[in-house]
């Protein structure tokens, strides 16, 4: 009854350090570790000029950073975890949320775009998974903005009291049995924003106390700076820019050294994605 939740299994078999880290450090915002991802933009680019002249598909740099994650996270599936109550779970899926807006006006409010994957998807059936998610949060109104709306309207008293109620719900697992966590982005694997798309850079964006959302990856647009290239000469290159901001009591630094050495693999052989990933390629 307690602490027991649909959307992850407890890990049992944590010890040291590790286990007491929620202990040390009680909350997911105080917890963070932030690190500036680049790379050329060539291996996207002649990626997508490739599959838009061959199988007519237009792939953007969301559907391939999207992929590459739920990729990485299927092959790694330690990065998968998130910690409630002081206790470390392992998520039964991998789920992305994203706020977007219906329009580009100022005064146009964000909805919820959320989508849940298996991890074996190929990068065409990722990418239309989640175009299908953001049309749908786009097109209609989701249940997360109804609810939102419905817990906006109420007196600040009742308000203050009603996200009490929420927070003392997810702290014992109950929330994740109830409908809020299939549409709330609190409650994901990688909470994504799209910078690029409105023509910002990256950031390193906060994570939320409430939820269990340990990751966030921010992409910014693309920027051209002088890099050292293979021959360790001084060029100028166009490199995309990606913030990460990551829960460190979830992944120690070796964990990490591996999720950014498996992006930057991914990256320079793009095709990959489009098959599923082999049992060798996962990895504990």
């Amino acid at each position: 009854m307690f602490y027991r939740r649909r959307d992850g299994k407890r890990v049992k078999d944590l010890e040291g350090v590790a286990k007491l880290m929620p202990l040390f450090l009680p909350s997911r915002e105080g917890s963070v570790n932030k690190y500036l991802f680049s790379d050329t933009t060539k291996y996207f680019d002649d990626f997508i000029k490739q599959k838009q002249e061959t199988d007519k598909i237009t792939y953007t740099y969301r559907d391939i950073v999207v992929a590459i994650m739920v990729r990485v996270l299927k092959c790694l599936p330690r990065l998968n975890r998130f910690i409630v109550a002081k206790r470390f779970y392992q998520r039964n899926s991998i789920d992305i949320s994203m706020m977007v807006h219906k329009s580009f006006k100022g005064d146009t409010p964000e909805v919820v775009a959320k989508a849940s994957f298996s991890g074996d998807e190929t990068i065409k059936e990722v990418k239309e998974i989640f175009d299908n998610a953001i049309e749908a949060a786009i097109k209609t109104s989701t249940e997360s903005d109804k609810t939102a709306k419905s817990l906006a309207r109420m007196p600040m008293l009742l308000l203050r009291l009603s996200v009490r109620m929420l927070r003392i719900f997810d702290h014992f697992g109950w929330l994740s049995k109830r409908f809020l966590f299939k549409v709330s982005p609190f409650h994901s694997s990688i909470f994504f924003t799209d910078l690029k798309s409105i023509g910002l850079e990256y950031i390193f964006h906060h994570l939320y106390n409430f939820g269990n959302c340990p990751f966030f990856v921010a992409l910014g647009k693309e920027q051209v700076m002088p890099v050292v290239n293979g021959e360790g000469e001084l060029a100028v290159d166009k490199v995309f820019q990606m913030g990460l901001t990551i829960d460190d009591r979830c992944i120690d630094g070796l964990y990490l050294a591996f999720t950014l050495k498996l992006m930057k693999k991914l990256i320079r052989n793009l095709s990959v994605l489009e098959r599923p990933p082999l049992e060798s390629e996962i990895r504990d």
